[in-house]
């Protein structure tokens, strides 16, 4: 483990989640991914939102909790075993406990470099509601875009962000557990390859889990907004 500490300002801790993971745990989640993504586009209209321009569509591709828990059971025996541990052990001021409800515990965003319409695909910006792990299944080495960008500024907004910020580079099984409540973030667009290679799209693939905090905590379940599943396109029926 080795945790990142930057003038008292935004922290994170990087895991090694292999020892945790099946053997084929890559190959199953992106082939797992790709079947199940579905498109939707963020409008910044939510409290969470740090956009802004407001009328903007973000593009981006995700995969709902329901059936994860359904078709991976051994990635949600991870969310609520050796990730809540690894999370426990990062996020000290709370006892952490896992979400009840499926449908945002665990789930996967995905995006290529573009949408069909040629709109980079990236993450909005926002901040968190609670404490999250991010496991990795691809990498991104500096340069080729995908990496976590998060404010060191909390009122930052918008291009804001980038001017005072950590960049996270993802890399395959990686667990990077982060409290951003407070600190706006976002995921860059990935660069276009080369045209002249012949290779797959650009595809960036990572499961975000969720922990909350038992009632008298600073964010039990019951306490999260109620438009914040729809706002990113976790609706019931993806359940």
């Amino acid at each position: 483990m080795s945790v990142h500490k930057i003038e008292e300002k935004f922290q994170w801790s990087i895991f090694d989640s292999l020892p945790y993971l099946p053997a084929n745990w890559q190959e199953e989640l992106i082939k797992f991914t790709l079947s199940n993504m579905r498109l939707y586009a963020i409008s910044p209209t939510n409290e969470t939102s740090r956009e802004t321009d407001l009328s903007v569509k973000i593009p981006t591709l995700a995969v709902s909790g329901g059936i994860i828990k359904r078709q991976l059971p051994w990635l949600y025996e991870f969310y609520e075993g050796a990730g809540l541990r690894m999370m426990q052990d990062f996020y000290v001021a709370e006892k952490l406990i896992c979400a009840q409800n499926p449908l945002y515990a665990v789930n996967i965003q995905a995006a290529y470099d573009v949408d069909s319409r040629g709109n980079p695909m990236r993450y909005e910006r926002h901040v968190d509601w609670a404490p999250t792990s991010l496991l990795y299944a691809t990498t991104h080495p500096p340069g080729t875009g995908g990496e976590l960008v998060v404010a060191n500024n909390p009122s930052a907004r918008g291009d804001e962000i980038a001017q005072d910020c950590i960049k996270i580079h993802p890399h395959t099984g990686q667990l990077i557990c982060i409290d951003a409540r407070k600190y706006p973030h976002y995921v860059e667009p990935l660069k276009p390859r080369d045209p002249s290679f012949v290779q797959e799209r650009p595809l960036r693939v990572v499961v975000v889990m969720l922990y909350c905090t038992g009632p008298e905590g600073s964010c039990p379940e019951s306490s999260r907004p109620s438009a914040l599943d729809r706002h990113l396109g976790h609706e019931p029926e993806m359940v």
